[in-house]
């Protein structure tokens, strides 16, 4: 593994952002894990749903290209990209972490909740089986202000790159635009 990045995208409220886990591997393959409430074909989004078990949660694992251009070419979305520095064995359970939670979700699905079993909460308990002493914050729940908590934490992240994140600016289908090595051009191409 080369490389753990967070994503993040500002959706409904500017104080909610839905977080993503992207694992860069040496061959130029990367996978993103995005925790998401699963919606059955008759199922419309309900954000007060979300609190009272409407929706079950799933953990998806999609490479990146698919999910960036998802966001940005059909949702409109802007994404913002955070490289983490983990240490290779860090790296490497964190993406075992999701890998089981995946897997105890395919074997007893749990309901979503918008407060205990979100996007970033599922992101944090995984992180936590890392860095067991990392404490609770309220931008945990506040997950825009997620990066911000990150970088206050010190050296295991890039301070340098949070300070200024790079930016995934809203693209036109088909529109080729590269603003970090693992969102390559080629993922903008087929729109």
């Amino acid at each position: 593994m080369t490389s753990v990045d967070l994503l993040t995208s500002v959706w409904a409220s500017p104080a909610i952002a839905h977080v993503l886990v992207s694992f860069g591997f040496a061959d130029g393959r990367r996978l993103v894990f995005s925790a998401e409430i699963r919606r059955e074909a008759d199922e419309v989004f309900s954000s007060l749903g979300a609190f009272f078990k409407k929706f079950e949660l799933i953990l998806i694992a999609v490479e990146e290209r698919d999910i960036v251009k998802l966001r940005t070419n059909y949702r409109r979305k802007n994404l913002y990209l955070f490289p983490l520095r983990l240490s290779p064995e860090q790296a490497r359970l964190l993406l075992v972490s999701y890998l089981e939670r995946g897997n105890q979700l395919a074997a007893k699905p749990e309901f979503y909740n918008t407060i205990t079993a979100n996007c970033t909460t599922v992101v944090f308990r995984l992180v936590r089986l890392v860095d067991t002493g990392l404490p609770y914050d309220w931008r945990v729940l506040a997950s825009r202000y997620l990066p911000s908590y990150l970088f206050e934490l010190g050296p295991s992240i890039r301070q340098s790159l949070l300070a200024k994140p790079l930016k995934v600016r809203r693209l036109r289908p088909g529109q080729l635009y590269s603003p970090h090595p693992s969102i390559t051009p080629q993922v903008f191409a087929d729109s």
